[in-house]
């Protein structure tokens, strides 16, 4: 099913790409670009077959009429594939934008925003961005820099003098573009246990002190490795550097020039009547809402990482932004020209799999910005995706082509979003290869990656019981940088709480001599963990540690760098 909302009678994806205005008189439909055309003449072909044909003929030209037919046909199968695509990957919904040579020619909602109520997507509907919030971060700090009050190459410590990683050579070396290019030498999604599953009670301040306590898996700008943690620091910095944090920033300098109802706080409650709620899907449970991550409440302390809200309308106006080299519609420069070129430039590179070149002929990749760049179809794509449980983006734009693409859903398969952009780039990269059904190749995709994890995933085996009577574990306990950690007694046997992360909480059912397996009350989100706990000297149990519940135990995993120790 695929929305759109309009101004009088004209309903659907027709439209919205007639630009929402209900127009009177024939000649109007001329007036527009090849889409809008055919979307408002539409209307009067069942009346006025005869009269419409007969000014196609004399104000269209064959090339012209032939443009609008194939524009037409990939309009409909473009549409069919997102239709597709929400069945094959169990997503609700999604709202398609595409701006090609400055008109949008595509602006649809398909699906649901809320199942419940069987309320549509539209184009204004309100979804969380994810990861796709970053190149807000880094253009805050770009505005920041151009202004003078901050330089690219500046060390992280000027800023924030409390700054430190575990390694005193990265502390001392660490500068704002080390922020935004996923280089530090931690581990990928290093600390993200500190930021989900939301809510989480850690501040900003926190978070940054606690990077201290995160061991490096490689030297310090030795290779890529994704981390959000450094996105929220960066803000910090921006909030040090300047007269404006780093959220009135983004909406003064940013949204305000650009015409964007987005949002870096808490939704307004004049927005809250167009919002996608989010969903997630097991086998087992069918589609299944996740409020945890629900986009009209306060914001998350990860919003620099990937909390601000937007809609594809207003997504397009940030993407004309980039095409047009930095300027705002009405001309305002919002980025200069050469800020432009410098935050598409990649700076760190990235691995190109066996699929990637397969798929794309993908050769070079590289993290820039805020943003990921790569050759595909042998054009450069400017790109980045969005994941958070409930909310999938993926944003990308190619310069070469003025081509803009945004894709905003609220499902948590990513095949869905692939799928579409794809189908997408496809089209306007390489339309002389036959168009591939990148739905199944995406479920095939998955496949083969669902049968290669459960292969490593492999459970542990054990018997079922453990070594003292259940009351020696209870007591509560507490990590370094974690905070405190609760294992209580009730009737049921041993529950396990996180104070910092209210969303940890499960039940402690026992494995082996000393471990538990917790099965958490909301299954969705986290696998199950082993916790193994410790005696001392006197035979007192006096500290637990966590890992994923699995035999072939992955090097980088959330707990690795914590201990529980017992406190009074």
């Amino acid at each position: 099913m695929a929305v759109g909302t309009a101004a009088g009678g004209i309903t659907g994806r027709a439209a919205v790409l007639a630009g929402e205005n209900e127009l009177n008189g024939f000649g109007m439909c001329f007036a527009f670009d090849a889409f809008s055309r055919q979307a408002i003449c539409a209307r009067l072909t069942k009346k006025n077959a005869w009269l419409v044909a007969l000014l196609t003929c004399v104000f269209l030209s064959p090339a012209l009429a032939v443009a609008d037919s194939e524009s037409s046909n990939f309009e409909q199968r473009l549409a069919g594939v997102v239709d597709k695509s929400l069945a094959a990957f169990n997503t609700p919904g999604m709202a398609v934008g595409i701006l090609h040579q400055d008109k949008i020619i595509y602006l649809a909602g398909h699906g649901y925003r809320d199942l419940e109520h069987k309320l549509p997507v539209t184009p204004d509907t309100y979804f969380l961005l994810a990861s796709a919030s970053k190149a807000f971060t880094a253009s805050a700090m770009a505005v920041a820099s151009n202004r003078g009050d901050l330089h690219w190459q500046d060390k992280v410590t000027a800023y924030l003098p409390s700054f430190a990683l575990a390694s005193e050579h990265a502390t001392e070396n660490f500068t704002l573009t080390d922020l935004l290019t996923h280089r530090s030498g931690l581990g990928s999604g290093a600390g993200d246990i500190m930021l989900w599953p939301a809510p989480s009670k850690f501040s900003r301040r926190e978070i940054i002190h606690n990077l201290r306590f995160l061991t490096p898996q490689s030297a310090f700008r030795q290779r890529y490795a994704y981390n959000n943690l450094m996105y929220i620091t960066a803000a910090a910095v921006v909030d040090a550097a300047g007269e404006q944090s780093w959220d009135q920033l983004v909406q003064e300098e940013i949204f305000n020039p650009l015409k964007m109802q987005c949002f870096v706080g808490r939704l307004p409650d004049t927005h809250n009547d167009n919002v996608a709620q989010s969903y997630g899907f097991t086998e087992r449970r069918g589609t299944y809402p996740i409020p945890r991550n629900a986009i009209n409440t306060d914001a998350p302390v990860w919003t620099p990482a990937g909390g601000i809200v937007c809609n594809a309308r207003d997504m397009l106006n940030w993407l004309a932004m980039w095409l047009r080299e930095g300027k705002a519609a009405d001309g305002t420069q919002v980025l200069t020209t050469d800020t432009v070129k410098h935050m598409t430039t990649p700076v760190t590179p990235l691995p190109v799999s066996g699929t990637d070149k397969a798929w794309f002929d993908t050769r070079h990749a590289g993290y820039a910005l805020g943003w990921r760049v790569a050759d595909q179809f042998g054009e450069q794509v400017i790109s980045h995706t969005g994941t958070v449980s409930g909310y999938q983006a993926f944003v990308a734009f190619v310069p070469n082509h003025q081509l803009g693409v945004v894709l905003l859903n609220n499902g948590s398969d990513y095949g869905s979003r692939g799928a579409v952009m794809q189908t997408i780039l496809q089209h306007f990269l390489a339309p002389e290869q036959a168009p591939r059904d990148w739905i199944a190749a995406y479920q095939e995709f998955q496949r083969n990656w669902q049968q290669r994890t459960s292969e490593r995933n492999t459970p542990p085996q054990g018997s079922g019981t453990v070594t003292l009577p259940l009351g020696a574990y209870a007591g509560h306990y507490a990590d370094t940088w974690f905070g405190k950690v609760s294992v209580i007694k009730d009737e049921d046997g041993l529950y396990l709480h996180s104070h910092k992360m209210p969303s940890l909480t499960g039940r402690l059912k026992p494995f082996n001599e000393h471990s538990f397996k917790v099965l958490w009350d909301n299954p969705d989100v986290m696998e199950p963990v082993l916790v193994t706990f410790e005696q001392s000297s006197d035979d007192q149990i006096s500290q637990f540690t966590l890992a994923p519940f699995t035999v072939r135990l992955q090097r980088n995993h959330p707990f690795r760098d914590m201990t529980f120790r017992r406190t009074p």
